[in-house]
């Protein structure tokens, strides 16, 4: 029969082009996509029919009938719930699922200039918090939690990367095509031990069989900076008179004479605000090509990426990341199969090393505002000599950057190769086998720089006089292999998956560090030219292997009764003999109300309820606790001879045992008014049992090391939930959505021999104690500021900090015992926030199109004992809040009188009046964009062509004193930090 032509348009139910929808002639590999207005092209039989799909719409069939044009309008899939989601070891359409699972997609990620793959989850799912700990350049990936904290150990999920564990910032954001985050027991127990925190699946992406090549360039360039900078008195004139008045109350003679307070006032002082000095707006750009394609029995998808992040500290260059990645999938025959994921990077990362304080930003708070960043000739430039003799010789931080360098070089491979046989219909047997490589280069070179003294111009302090060239090396190898069956088959009304497997893997971590000083010259960082007689050395290595037993059955009725159960059988080599092996199963249903006979709603479009319960397990620990440890450095003088020894160090614990991780999850999925509006509700519970955590040893053992115990246990509950709402009016799209969680963490036990408030253990500022949440603030609660001497005669003594004066804080009687004490220490707040939310919202008119996105984070505060609230410290600087400190004409000020460091009473305990909330609202990302119209590029080889501006972190709200209140946990100086950066850039999507 002959063959035509047949064209047309596909669009969705608003008449909106629908650009690379599959149009595919039934029967047959044949098919093609549309373009940039929703057209194709294809020669077909005169009596075929033609299958259009897009994801997300449900499919259309149309016979050609001799037809030469035919024009298709795909309708709204309700919810998109015919999605299928990548799941463990396997994927499952969204409207079959039995546990909860939160998923991002490639174009929701396409376009923002996302660095690090991790902060694409930020603000996108509920139940996970994503908490960028630094905005340096190389350095600013982001930890993840799962509905909280539920282990007093390493907290991070399981992070899957086409199926390899694999840092999730390895990868480069271009190549991902959805991420799926596994957050209950029942959707990651077939994980087992490895999924106590929850799990993340990165699929990246791959060709399409029976589609043309297609290429696609995303490019974007643009200059970040950092947010804000706090303020600090950077008038030379007032600080010195502030930190006269500070030495006063704290019982000192005054620092600066009458003279040189007169010599650096008025116009011609330094006034030196050292934020501007050594902060300077950065450069970033980032760069990706990849081509996708397919042959009937082949598809590919090749990719190559670079990025540049400069950064914005003055003297240092940022990082620079190279990578290429090839996804391919072959069919040999019709019943085998076989494919592979290959990706490789390299990041050169220049980084600042200055670690003294906190970083560069804390370090740069110890100067003072009375001399400048550089001299008359453009030198750094040091104290005049009259300050000088006065003030500490903390160096120029442009002085201290240039000095210690450090060169981060890193290489990375993540491979995997799969082969595929289907010995009978719907049987499926899988082997794979992956590689993950990771070597790092680490080069800290602490080099001389001299600084000149501003006024005379002769030589100042020189940082540093002995040079000094520290090389490290680390290789990790990390090897996978896991067998698979999967078993597929319906009968009548009922459907049934099976899945069965073996999973092995293994991981070698070794490196070696040498150090040598006394290096001739800056441009020679080598360590033969160091001094051999300074040389050191060390080394380490570690080993560890997990072998497991897999297996799920799925099973529906009529799609409307659903069923999961997974089991997983893990052992460890962390464990010893005793208890190295564990089972952790899972068991889930759910019922599509909305499929029903007697449902009958015009407004309800699917309608389901599920629960689950499982248990998972947590190995994440050191290597070998189970076993003792010796050491043999340990060497004693017998008679003026030195004698080598050996000393047992720790005693180990051949009892030790899985951690598990109890889950209960119940669930509702709604779809309304046509997938409209979108609802997904979760209530959680999440025991945490047999918690590893150290223990100290009875004095009479001799070994100080505390021996890991299987002894607490902590749960989690809270509740998330996201609604989500799109509409069409004409030709303008209008999308919001939003999730929010609210995660509520209990300590229940640390040690089952102590009863109530004294099971606890204090770590500095912070707590773990039985009934609390895990990293509680812990202090005293201040209420207030002595006014007079009486008010302190007649309040509770609390010498013990130091003798109070009017000025002074005053402290709650928490116990009530006349006296205020250590006793009277209890938990003020937590560090992880019990709140988190995201909003979405999204509007596209014609050509344009607009989105953004905010995330946010309630309930959480910190200590602030370092910078802001210990004035003058090490002759340091004053943030301004200290303006409204006490003093006898200024009773009513927010802070107490101003003391050198806080020192005395005011902070030699932790305290409420100077926490932290570290709550904040942001504007993480907000982008405006165009895409050209087809007649203005139809006579090009390009098929569309998108233009952007993008910015990211552009507004905060917060009461945080600091630089950023999205920092490291347990964090107590907000100065020592790399603050998020605001990212302001332009771009460009070509398709061709």
């Amino acid at each position: 029969m002959d063959k035509i032509s047949v064209k047309g348009i596909v669009t969705d139910d608003a008449g909106e082009a629908l650009i690379g929808a599959t149009v595919l002639e039934k029967g047959t590999n044949n098919g093609t996509i549309t373009d940039i207005d929703g057209s194709y092209n294809i020669n077909v039989e005169e009596d075929a029919t033609l299958v259009f799909s897009y994801v997300g719409f449900r499919d259309q069939e149309i016979p050609v009938n001799g037809q030469t044009e035919i024009n298709a309008l795909l309708s709204l899939d309700a919810a998109q719930l015919a999605e299928v989601v990548v799941t463990g070891y396997g994927s499952q359409k969204k409207s079959n699922l039995t546990g909860s699972v939160g998923v991002v997609n490639a174009e929701t990620l396409e376009a923002r200039p996302i660095t690090s793959a991790s902060q694409a989850l930020q603000g996108q799912v509920s139940g996970v918090w994503i908490n960028q700990n630094s905005g340096e350049p190389g350095q600013d990936g982001a930890s993840i939690r799962i509905r909280g904290i539920g282990t007093l150990n390493n907290p991070n999920p399981l992070i899957l990367v086409d199926g390899i564990e694999a840092p999730f910032d390895s990868v480069d954001p271009n190549d991902i095509a959805s991420i799926t985050v596994l957050k209950d027991a029942a959707s990651a127990a077939i994980y087992g031990s490895r999924a106590a925190n929850g799990v993340v699946l990165v699929t990246t992406k791959r060709g399409k069989l029976n589609s043309k090549p297609t290429f696609n360039y995303t490019g974007y360039a643009g200059s970040t900076e950092v947010n804000s900078t706090p303020d600090y008195i950077w008038n030379s004139e007032e600080f010195m008179k502030l930190r006269n008045r500070a030495d006063v109350n704290s019982g000192n003679q005054e620092l600066y004479p009458a003279d040189i307070i007169n010599k650096y006032s008025g116009s011609g002082a330094p006034n030196t605000n050292w934020f501007e000095a050594i902060l300077k707006p950065g450069r970033i750009q980032q760069h990706s090509l990849s081509a996708s394609g397919g042959s009937d029995k082949t598809n590919f998808n090749i990719s190559l990426g670079y990025l540049e992040n400069q950064g914005v500290v003055t003297g240092v260059q940022g990082t620079q990341r190279y990578n290429a990645r090839l996804n391919l999938d072959t069919k040999v025959t019709s019943r085998f199969g076989m494919g592979g994921s290959f990706y490789v990077s390299r990041q050169v990362s220049d980084l600042d090393n200055v670690g003294q304080d906190g970083g560069v930003l804390a370090r740069t708070t110890r100067l003072g505002p009375n001399f400048p960043a550089y001299d008359s000739q453009g030198r750094i430039a040091d104290r005049a000599r009259d300050i000088d003799a006065i003030e500490l010789s903390t160096p120029n931080i442009l002085a201290e950057v240039q000095a210690l360098n450090r060169l981060l070089k890193e290489n990375f491979f993540l491979g995997n190769f799969y082969a595929e046989y289907e010995p009978i219909d719907n049987l499926k047997i899988r082997g794979t086998f992956a590689a993950n490589f990771r070597q790092n280069n680490d080069q800290n070179f602490n080099s001389r720089v001299e600084t000149f003294d501003h006024e005379t111009g002769e030589l100042g302090l020189v940082w540093l006089e002995n040079r000094e060239l520290n090389l490290s090396f680390r290789e990790r190898l990390q090897l996978t292999s896991w067998l698979q069956a999967t078993y597929e088959k319906s009968f009548g009304n009922n459907n049934m998956k099976f899945i069965l497997g073996a999973n092995q893997e293994s991981f070698d971590d070794k490196g070696f560090s040498a150090t040598r000083s006394e290096l001739p010259s800056n441009s020679l960082p080598a360590l033969v030219t160091g001094n051999p007689e300074s040389s050191t050395n060390s080394d380490f290595a570690g080993q560890w292997a997990i072998r497991s037993l897999f297996g799920r059955i799925n099973y529906d009725f009529k799609n409307k009764y659903l069923l999961e159960m997974n089991v997983r059988r893990d052992g460890s080599s962390r464990f010893g003999a005793n208890n190295r092996w564990a089972t952790f199963p899972s068991f889930s249903a759910g019922w599509v109300i909305s499929e029903e006979d007697f449902f009958n709603s015009n407004v309800i479009d699917f309608f389901k309820i599920r629960a689950s319960w499982g248990q998972l397990g947590n190995q994440n620990i050191g290597n070998y606790p189970f076993a003792s440890s010796v050491s043999f450095s340990p060497a004693y003088n017998f008679g003026g001879t030195i004698v080598g020894a050996a000393a047992q160090t720790s005693l180990g614990n051949p009892d030790i045992k899985w951690e598990t991780t109890t889950q209960t999850d119940i669930g509702v999925n709604l779809s309304l008014l046509n997938g409209k509006i979108s609802l997904e509700g979760d209530y959680f519970i999440r025991n945490a049992s047999d918690i590893l955590y150290d223990q100290s040893n009875p004095g009479v053992t001799g070994v100080r090391t505390p021996t890991t115990v299987n002894i607490a246990e902590v749960r989690n509950t809270g509740w998330e939930g996201s609604l989500n709402y799109r509409e069409q009016f004409g030709k303008v799209g209008f999308s919001i959505g939003g999730n929010v969680t609210h995660v509520k963490s209990e300590v229940l036990s640390i040690d089952p021999s102590l009863a109530g408030e004294n099971d606890r253990v204090i770590d500095g500022a912070f707590i773990i104690q039985r009934g609390q949440p895990i990293n509680a603030l812990y202090g005293l609660n201040a209420i207030g500021i002595f006014q007079t001497a009486a008010d302190i005669e007649n309040a509770p003594d609390q010498s013990i900090y130091g003798t109070p004066t009017p000025g002074d804080l005053q402290y709650e009687d928490y116990n009530n015992d006349g006296k205020i004490t250590e006793e009277d220490r209890h938990v003020l707040g937590q560090d992880n926030p019990t709140w988190l939310y995201g909003i979405n919202m999204g509007i596209d008119v014609g050509n344009f199109d607009i989105a953004a996105i905010f995330q946010g984070i309630a309930d959480a505060q910190t200590f602030e004992t370092a910078r802001f609230y210990a004035p003058f410290a090490n002759s340091g600087g004053a943030s301004t809040i200290w303006r409204d400190s006490w003093t006898p004409e200024n009773t009513d000020a927010s802070l107490p009188k101003i003391r050198i460091a806080q020192g005395g009473i005011n902070n030699n305990v932790n305290h409420s009046w100077f926490m932290n909330d570290r709550s904040y609202f942001r504007l993480k990302n907000l982008q405006i964009g165009y895409k050209l119209p087809k007649n203005l590029v139809e006579k090009s080889f390009v098929n569309s062509l998108r233009i952007y501006v993008n910015a990211t972190n552009l507004l905060t709200w917060t009461n945080f004193i600091g630089f950023d209140p999205e920092q490291e946990a347990r964090n107590t100086n907000g100065t020592a930090v790399y603050p998020q950066l605001r990212i302001i850039t332009g771009g460009v999507n070509v398709r061709f």
